[in-house]
């Protein structure tokens, strides 16, 4: 998996520009308004297929793009992908964080294909689509391998300049005499790695060069299948536009055409996160907490003290258990908190399942499942372990019913919109992972100890390793 989301720090201030934010709540987090755009039109042909229309604008810090009647914003000071529906008067707001993530677990995936292809067969045969620089190519980030792919840049005598691998053209670029200013060339350049199947180190040559393609052709291989692309230009204009996303769009934090069953799945649980996120309220504080399980260890309630424990070190860390940095009295040390839950079975099967944790997933299961919570305000915090293991075994909709029992319990629980995301994660579902990820961010007074700080720090991984995408 891309990611082992166990650990780390992040710098993200509090709240988030989420998919719920609203088109005019967007338009001034980055202040949106009229200036100069270079508009560019283009012919997008591959092998004799009937060429389609693409209208590229680019702006300042974001790109609009448009083809078959689809129209994209990439918003680099808003790190955002907005899914414009102009007919409906709607949009949907995807992290770019996301995107790449899912580049780099696609490179991961193919990766590792390709390595077991080459042990297989002696590394005497490989399936073209299967040797690094076409994986690059259609991944669009660098894979690492060493020796890196052997990529030649030939300059011709009209301009125009070639691309070779292993002696075969790749790539032919026929470059107009007029150069990009530096924020047109590189926001051409962000185009190139989102929406082509072209080689990173083929993007930045013509990145450098410095001169709009007025003819890029270039090749894609599926398989063992080779076939030609290519990008005419057709219409090259200058002029001043307002930003694209209309003020009075709603937002759509699921497509509307998105029915597969693991978009229903989360569609299901959203009015839930929403409507948390919407109402601003915030977490339990960590002196409520202890307060409420020094009154349950009063009246000798072990199982409901070990369940306040439990939400509380999910929601604050295993820090709020340390008595000598407590801030709010009373606090036990785990010693104390031994000697008085002991004697309480249903808080000792807890513990017993909480260690047993991924070591015997079935083992634990039987333990979250078999204990009796009735009448317990608390409850649900089982269900959120049960909702980890059912994932893990890939039970998808056992884990998510359980997941849904613990957003009705505490939706403001930050780790539950952690886990659920990691769920989606599991199958390959970044999308949906960061919509969880990103409302989890969005709900009111995050603690610093927040299992959503592993975001953050992954975040900043991914600006900091493909800094060309953002």
């Amino acid at each position: 998996m891309i990611f082992a989301v166990s650990a780390g720090a992040g710098a993200r201030a509090a709240g988030s520009l989420g998919p719920q934010i609203d088109a005019a709540t967007l338009r001034a987090a980055r202040g949106a308004g009229v200036g100069t755009e270079l508009l560019l039109e283009f012919e997008l042909r591959h092998d004799k297929e009937a060429p389609t229309a693409l209208a590229l604008t680019i702006g300042s810090g974001y790109l609009d793009l448009v083809e078959h009647g689809r129209e994209t914003i990439y918003d680099f000071r808003l790190r955002r992908r907005l899914v414009l529906d102009r007919t409906g008067h709607a949009f949907t707001s995807i992290a770019l964080y996301s995107d790449v993530a899912f580049r780099r677990f696609d490179m991961e995936k193919r990766a590792t294909l390709a390595e077991m292809m080459q042990r297989a067969t002696g590394g005497d045969a490989q399936l073209l689509g299967l040797k690094p620089f076409w994986i690059e190519s259609e991944v669009g980030v660098l894979s690492g391998v060493s020796p890196r792919p052997s990529l030649t840049h030939e300059s011709l005598a009209d301009g125009a300049f070639r691309f070779r691998v292993d002696g075969d053209e790749v790539a032919y670029v026929a470059p107009a005499p007029e150069r990009f200013s530096l924020r047109d060339g590189q926001g051409f350049a962000r185009f190139l790695r989102y929406r082509l199947a072209l080689h990173p180190d083929i993007i930045a040559a013509i990145e450098e060069d410095g001169r709009l393609p007025r003819r890029l052709v270039f090749t894609t291989v599926n398989g063992e299948e080779r076939h030609v692309a290519g990008l005419v230009l057709r219409r090259a204009e200058r002029r001043e536009g307002d930003y694209p996303l209309p003020a009075d769009a709603r937002p759509l934090v699921l497509p509307a055409a998105a029915d597969d069953p693991e978009s229903a799945s989360l569609r299901h649980l959203l009015p839930l996160m929403q409507a948390a996120v919407a109402s601003g309220q915030e977490p339990r504080t960590l002196g409520d907490y202890r307060q409420t399980v020094d009154r349950a260890l009063k009246r000798h309630d072990g199982f409901a003290a070990a369940l306040l424990l439990a939400e509380m070190t999910l929601q604050y860390g295993r820090e709020a258990n340390d008595c000598t940095a407590a801030a709010d009295p009373p606090c036990r040390t785990p010693e104390e908190l031994g000697r008085e839950l002991g004697g309480d079975v249903r808080a000792a099967a807890l513990y017993r399942a909480q260690a047993l944790g991924g070591k015997d997933g079935g083992e634990a299961l039987a333990i979250w499942r078999g204990l009796n919570r009735e009448g317990e305000p608390t409850g649900y915090i089982v269900d959120l372990f049960i909702a980890n293991l059912e994932s893990a075994a890939n039970h998808r909709d056992a884990a998510v019913a359980a997941f849904e029992k613990v957003l009705r319990g505490n939706p403001v629980l930050a780790i539950v919109y952690k886990d659920l995301g990691d769920h989606y994660l599991h199958v390959g579902r970044v999308d949906l992972a960061w919509i969880c990820y990103d409302l989890g961010r969005s709900l009111r007074g995050r603690s610093e100890a927040s299992s959503l700080k592993v975001v953050d720090a992954l975040e900043q991984s991914l600006a900091a390793q493909y800094p060309d995408f953002f």
